[in-house]
């Protein structure tokens, strides 16, 4: 199945990293989950889903850990057999929750069969990139007045550009340093592993840094996919000092720059949910377009009186129920 799921995916042109199965792959190592695609061979299309099973039975997700590896892919059409597969699934003993993520590019309504969702609207936010061509003053022209200005700041501070891909012990204290001081749910030690430490990962990324006076006060981990022009701002990190000299505009404009002459398409600034105003209008401010898309949800009536918090506990980076906290 996952060599059929493969091919499907490779066939079909409206897609995202996240859903390749590289990444998958990366997800299923890193959180120890199991596969479980769904198939049409008629329509050559697929859902890819990953689980993991917990005391309150099995949580099915094509959106675990962060980004997507969801939707419909190889298709528009959301088929008989495709639901039929996800009915057999809650229909399980041992169901416990299902949740898909619609593919931006590939928007399919799976309300529209006899299966009802939650659904909670989400706007993912992408920057085009052609044109730019690295050109520093064509980048600024795309951003909002306040961004730019912001940006034209941090240039001043002649902070140095660099790669810091193979920089694990110091990109991992920053990221869990800012993470305990947020109260936030870090990326386990065992992604950075994954990606810096796997030679045979074969998933494309850089980190790139910002320095001053030697001293590294950010950084933002990018996912990239040459064929697809894609590029994914997938983890940042700041020092107290970084964020004081608001580090992180700096790192987003050089990679902008940097990406724009490596002539890649677009980067993705991610997902955001709707009642996110502020952080919305920061994606939106370096010029990016915003794109709607959706959680679609479904869980079994012993996780009605089950708190997000507890769940979590169990299923850490699986979206087990809608956001209601």
């Amino acid at each position: 199945m996952d060599l059929d799921y493969s091919e499907i995916y490779s066939g079909y042109p409206r897609k995202t990293i996240y859903q390749s199965p590289i990444y998958i792959s990366m997800i299923m190592d890193v959180l120890e989950a199991k596969s479980r695609h769904l198939i049409c061979k008629l329509h050559s299309s697929a859902i890819p889903l990953l689980y993991k099973s917990t005391s309150f039975g099995r949580v099915y997700n094509s959106l675990p850990f962060f980004g997507s590896c969801g939707g419909i892919v190889g298709s528009n059409d959301f088929c008989v057999e495709l639901q039929t597969q996800i009915l057999a699934i809650r229909q399980e003993t041992s169901f416990a929750s299902l949740n898909i993520v619609s593919n931006w590019y590939n928007q399919v309504d799976l309300n529209s069969s006899s299966i009802s969702f939650n659904v909670i609207e989400r706007i993912n936010a992408i920057k085009e990139l052609e044109g730019i061509e690295g050109i520093e003053n064509v980048a600024l022209s795309t951003y909002h007045s306040k961004t730019r200005n912001i940006v034209r700041t941090t240039l001043k501070n002649n902070f140095e550009f660099c790669d810091l891909s193979d920089q694990f012990e110091n990109i991992t204290k920053i990221h869990f340093d800012e993470m305990n001081l947020k109260k936030r749910l870090s990326k386990p030690i065992g992604f950075w592993e994954y990606l810096i430490k796997n030679k045979n990962a074969h998933l494309d990324y850089v980190i790139f840094g910002a320095k001053k006076e030697g001293e590294i006060l950010g950084f933002v981990l990018f996912i990239y996919n040459e064929k697809l022009g894609q590029v994914e701002y997938f983890i940042p990190g700041s020092t107290p000092e970084g964020r004081k000299y608001n580090v992180n505009y700096f790192l987003i404009h050089s990679a902008i720059i940097e990406f724009s002459k490596q002539k890649f398409d677009t980067i993705h600034f991610g997902g955001s949910q709707t009642n996110q105003t502020d952080l919305i209008r920061f994606k939106q401010r370096w010029g990016s377009q915003t794109y709607s898309y959706k959680y679609f949800n479904t869980y079994s009536k012993k996780l009605e009186e089950l708190q997000n918090n507890s769940l979590a506990e169990e299923a850490p980076y699986f979206y087990v129920k809608p956001f209601t906290d």
